[in-house]
């Protein structure tokens, strides 16, 4: 399953304009925040999370809050909320499903498309079964491996006994029942294929035989219209032949005579060119690419100055000692470190000194060249115009010779066209064809086909009905009691291998399907041990950096068991909220390199993070910037519109 595009308008703090965001192979993503309302925010509020929500809402019908309804609506605009998601499940199947809230058109509904084909179901509840099949797990399932951290979403880690075990068994549900109906919907579709060719046979036949029968109709007809042609074709032949007498006679002699004078006159006014014509093309082409030049240096010279009065402010306030954390690596300012900034700070200054004097030198030797220019092409151009002017005296005589060589033409033209219709005609004559034979045998053939093709398409009915059958038996029907045995070694083995990552082998986990009571006996509740070398064995024990590492850990290994064993939701998309939150740059790298090998496999991760410094880290940014009450998405993934309706 491939998660292709996104498009929002409307959608929470996102406006009227519809944006379009390409979910696939986009590589590592950023997904970073400015909101201009509020300075005090930074980021925080600029819609960073809204963006992921909509692939939520499209899904599920709800964000991952739970919030639907009329609460998803822009609140500035208030109507026309659409939510479109675009998935390609294969085979060159595109599933699309289009949400609507408050819109004029389509009011509250639910579309759904396959291929361009409408498939939307009686109800709002049937929709969101029908997408729940496609999909093939819930929506808590999602929240835990798909997009990680959204929200409020409780955490695996914190969760309680019977929402770790329900989350387990929507992920074990995926390849332990799905398993039967995945090879019914394949017999399925192969009888849906062979009806649908049986179909397509019988209706190639049944067109054919309208098609002969047509045939055979239209050839009586024609050959009883051939009759009545000849004699047709010889009137309109005397017709033209009266036509052609009356027609001024005017030979191609003629008609060459008066184009050559023309050519001729014209040529000698051609050859009349403004004497200085080479030296106002210079000076003009100077002009051009010196006025270029300047504005390259004004550009510069205000880049410059800017920089400047930045690197000054930022002198000015180490100096007063107003700002106690380095504007360059962010960390707290010791005397040392602030002595050192403040060195940097003033050899930058030093040396945009230099360079500001250096622009505004050039700048001024540039406006005096250019202003010298604009004068010697003025006063060409004057020199031009009266040049011109007698060549408009010249065109007058010349238009005489053309109207001459026109009238001349247009008679011979008119001449020519007729004659050549009299000669086609003529050629026509006496080519009468002879009346084809009648399709009769290979039209009863036809028929005696169309009644075999019919009860083959009766018993392929039949057949699709009882594999229809099958998949309505197969279907959704929860997970047998046992299955957590299957579960646990997978999660386990993989957590731990990204935790090895993650804590440079410093910490490892155990999820058991037992907890040990303080009795010694052993209760059928699910627990998850951690062996932290240096620090606590208990979860709630450890640093908010080493719990973000084991959570993360523990998600990357749902989102393994759930890509690798269920039948539709192997995915080329997945995305962390926040997932930077509480690290240090150590463990900030440990996460990038784990992104970086996971994308690999997986062709567009996006992650969102309020540090806008993280981005050189990735290979692309998802811009969302929040003003006057909007948030508006840019970057290279992103589009204005969406691809088409369906």
């Amino acid at each position: 399953m491939k998660f292709k595009e996104i498009s929002i308008r409307n959608f929470l703090s996102y406006g009227d304009k519809l944006q379009t965001i390409e979910l696939d192979n986009q590589g590592l993503v950023l997904i970073a925040g400015d909101n201009e309302d509020t300075s005090s925010l930074l980021s925080n509020g600029s819609g960073k999370s809204s963006c992921l929500e909509a692939i939520i809402y499209a899904l599920f019908g709800s964000l991952s809050s739970g919030l639907q309804g009329d609460d998803v609506v822009n609140n500035h605009i208030n109507k026309n909320m659409e939510v479109a998601l675009s998935i390609d499940l294969g085979n060159n199947n595109v599933f699309t499903i289009k949400r609507y809230r408050k819109h004029s058109e389509y009011k509250n509904k639910v579309i759904l498309f396959l291929n361009g084909d409408e498939v939307t179901k009686k109800s709002a509840k049937d929709n969101n079964d029908y997408i729940q099949t496609v999909l093939g797990i819930t929506k808590d399932t999602f929240l835990n491996s798909i997009i990680f951290g959204l929200g409020d979403k409780v955490k695996f880690t914190e969760a309680t006994d019977a929402q770790k075990k329900q989350l387990l068994e929507d992920i074990a549900n995926i390849s332990l029942y799905k398993e039967a109906q995945v090879k019914a919907k394949e017999h399925l579709a192969t009888c849906n294929s062979d009806l649908a060719k049986c179909n397509q046979d019988l209706n190639t036949a049944l067109d054919r035989v309208s098609f002969l029968k047509e045939i055979d109709k239209n050839n009586q007809d024609h050959y009883k219209a051939l009759k009545d042609r000849d004699t047709s074709i010889r009137a309109h032949i005397q017709e033209l032949e009266s036509k052609l007498d009356s027609l001024p006679k005017v030979t191609k002699e003629q008609v060459q005579g008066a184009s050559e004078r023309y050519t001729e006159e014209n040529k000698k006014k051609s050859s009349v060119v403004f004497p200085r014509q080479a030296q106002l093309d210079k000076i003009n082409k100077l002009l051009n690419s010196s006025a270029i030049k300047l504005q390259d240096i004004k550009s510069k010279l205000d880049i410059a100055t800017k920089n400047l009065v930045e690197k000054k402010k930022q002198y000015d306030g180490l100096v007063s000692g107003s700002v106690d954390h380095c504007y360059y690596c962010g960390q707290l300012l010791n005397k040392e470190h602030r002595d050192k900034e403040l060195n940097r700070l003033s050899t930058e200054i030093n040396t945009g000194l230099v360079e500001c004097k250096e622009l505004l030198g050039r700048k001024t030797k540039g406006e005096k060249y250019v202003g010298d220019l604009t004068k010697a092409s003025s006063l060409l151009n004057v020199e031009y115009k009266k040049f011109l002017s007698e060549q408009d005296k010249a065109s007058s005589a010349l238009s005489k010779y053309y109207s001459d060589y026109v009238n001349l033409n247009t008679a011979y033209s008119e001449r020519s066209k007729v004659e050549y219709e009299i000669q086609g005609l003529k050629s026509t004559l006496g080519n009468a064809i002879e009346l084809p034979e009648l399709h009769t045998e290979e039209i009863n053939n036809k028929n005696k086909e169309i009644d075999t093709l019919g009860d083959s398409f009766k018993s392929l009915v039949s057949e699709k009905e009882r594999w229809e059958d099958a998949v309505a038996v197969y279907s959704n029907q929860g997970v047998i009691s046992n299955v957590l045995d299957f579960v646990m070694p997978f999660l386990n083995t993989q957590a731990n291998k990204y935790l090895s990552i993650l804590s440079g082998n410093t910490i490892s986990v155990n999820i058991s399907t037992q907890t040990k009571t303080k009795g010694g006996s052993y209760s059928d509740k699910l627990s998850i041990s951690v062996d932290n070398t240096i620090g606590g064995e208990d979860y709630q024990l450890n640093s908010k950096g080493e719990k973000k590492r084991i959570d993360l850990s523990i998600a990357l290994a749902l989102q393994d068991y759930v890509m690798s064993t269920g039948a539709s939701m192997g995915t080329n998309f997945v995305a962390y909220d926040e997932v930077f939150d509480g690290l240090d740059s150590v463990g900030i790298q440990q996460v990038m390199s784990l992104l970086s090998g996971r994308v690999k496999d997986i062709s567009s991760i996006f992650v969102i993070s309020h540090d806008n410094q993280l981005k050189d880290l990735f290979e692309n940014v998802l811009s969302v910037k929040k003003k006057n009450g909007m948030s508006e998405l840019s970057g290279t993934m992103v589009k204005e519109g969406n691809n088409s309706d369906h």
